[in-house]
């Protein structure tokens, strides 16, 4: 890596964190309707992101 003056840009997340806060939502999510385990895999809580995109793709 060279030392460069200007911040690399994060090319796999194009959307800044500001413009799109994960905990900030403009409205109320609420609890799940079923309990969440514990992901036997790396990606955290894949079913409350599942949850998530249908919350947010019904509104």
């Amino acid at each position: 890596m060279t030392n460069n003056k200007q911040p690399m840009p994060n090319s796999q997340f194009p959307i800044p964190n500001s413009q799109f806060p994960i905990s900030h939502f403009p409205f109320p999510i609420p609890d799940p309707p079923f309990p969440i385990p514990d992901s036997p895999f790396p990606i955290p809580n894949i079913n409350y992101f599942l949850y998530l995109s249908a919350a947010l793709s019904s509104n």
